[in-house]
């Protein structure tokens, strides 16, 4: 019995290990370490709606700079507008926050909220180095008349 749960759990670790390394290299972790690249994507939320501020704080932790990447938000387009959302980013040096706002204006009569997906991509590469999921907070579309 005592061999039986030891060997579950090597294959639990094994299991955990491969899906870490999976979401690591499609991109769908909040940190990168793809290309010797070495980048963190933190994002925060203001406002009460209809009108949100995101502000979108990329840190590059390796030891070298990276140049060339560019970030991109997707979002529901029948729930929300955006005022900009593909931009590139300056020359990122390491230990140093990059923090980029955008305006996201909820459309949706009912107030419904859904996820913002942010994508940090490099030119030469289909799968993007970091990604980010936000969730949007409910708001009230009357607030919009204040």
């Amino acid at each position: 019995m005592h061999k039986l749960f030891h060997m579950d759990l090597a294959k639990l670790r094994l299991r955990c290990a491969q899906n870490y390394l999976k979401i690591i290299s499609e991109g769908n972790a909040p940190i990168s370490y793809a290309s010797g690249a070495n980048i963190k994507l933190m994002a925060n939320v203001t406002g009460l709606g209809p009108t949100f501020r995101v502000d979108v704080c990329v840190t590059n932790q390796g030891k070298t700079s990276i140049h060339g990447l560019e970030l991109i938000i997707n979002c529901n387009e029948k729930l929300y507008t955006l005022k900009a959302f593909n931009s590139k980013l300056p020359t990122l040096i390491p230990a140093v926050e990059y923090v980029m706002s955008v305006d996201v204006e909820g459309i949706d009569s009912m107030g419904s909220a859904d996820a913002l997906r942010v994508f940090v991509v490099n030119r030469e590469n289909c799968v993007p180095l970091v990604s980010a999921f936000i969730n949007m907070p409910v708001f009230d579309p009357g607030l919009a008349d204040y």
